[in-house]
């Protein structure tokens, strides 16, 4: 797999960004809405909650368990509306995980407005259930995923008959695996990470000067502690070098003023605006 060098990425990054980020993009220029198709922005979806040992999340100190939320992000723009990541449905993974306030991802989507067939692309930040296990949820879409990881998702059983559904994207050409970097749209970059699994990835989106943001996947948890260097513990990494890399790639970002955004933190819950219950506006434009 093609690797990106995040000392290169960086350098390019305080190059070509020289306006500061200072600006508070979790205002809504005044703006109000009533769903997610008043407007274009950034919308997070809270589908669920539960305990997670500390030991595979980015912490100071392991005090054994804390609560983290489960959440993917709806990008909507002119022509796309982009999912990062997808959830799941399963309740075999919400009994084993011992989940509580769980709604399922497309009626989160419907209930602001947003039928899931509008659904044209989803970015799978990696293979793991909690991410990818509601990609069939949403049948128009096109799957965007490192091709390390699509071979082990291909391995899994997230939902019934998931390698049919897998083949079917493929025959409709709506399976783009990668290796490496891609850009999605102009302003939006599919970022290699390669540290919490294979194909690990993170996505990059810069709108303006007031409107940028990077989304981690599970490079990190917490995004304070993501902010102050603290990474993912060996037992939560396939590889513990990338995953410090983009750490300091998210640090750099971070004191230039872009967005840090995680999939889990529940400090995420306290940002924007709420637009309906489980669902909250981050930006609009």
């Amino acid at each position: 797999m093609k690797s990106v060098h995040f000392g290169l990425l960086i350098y390019a990054f305080l190059i070509l960004n020289c306006v500061s980020g200072n600006q508070d993009i979790n205002r809504l220029n005044g703006k109000e809405s009533k769903n997610c198709k008043s407007g274009f922005g950034l919308y997070v979806f809270i589908y669920g909650k539960s305990l997670y040992p500390d030991r595979f999340l980015n912490v100071k100190e392991d005090k054994g368990s804390r609560e983290i939320v489960y959440l993917f992000y709806l990008i909507r723009i002119p022509g796309k509306n982009i999912l990062i990541d997808s959830g799941f449905s399963d309740g075999f993974y919400r009994k084993k995980f011992g989940f509580s306030n769980f709604e399922k991802p497309d009626q989160l989507l419907k209930r602001c407005g947003i039928d899931p067939k509008e659904i044209t692309d989803i970015v799978l930040t990696h293979f793991h259930f909690d991410h990818s296990g509601g990609i069939f949820l949403f049948p128009s879409a096109t799957l965007h995923i490192q091709n390390h990881d699509l071979d082990l998702l291909k391995k899994q059983s997230y939902f019934p008959n998931q390698a049919t559904y897998i083949r079917s994207l493929s025959e409709t050409n709506r399976l783009h695996s990668f290796d490496g970097t891609y850009s999605l749209l102009p302003g939006l970059q599919i970022l290699f990470t390669g540290g919490h699994t294979p194909g690990s990835q993170a996505v990059e989106w810069i709108v303006s000067s007031k409107g940028q943001f990077l989304f981690t996947g599970d490079e990190c948890y917490f995004i304070e502690e993501c902010k102050n260097g603290i990474g993912l513990p060996k037992e939560a990494t396939f590889s513990l070098r990338r995953n410090r890399d983009f750490i300091e790639y998210v640090r750099v970002l971070s004191d230039k003023g872009t967005k840090i955004l995680t999939l889990h933190d529940p400090a995420i819950l306290q940002e924007g605006e709420d637009i309906a219950t489980g669902v909250r506006l981050l930006y609009s434009f």
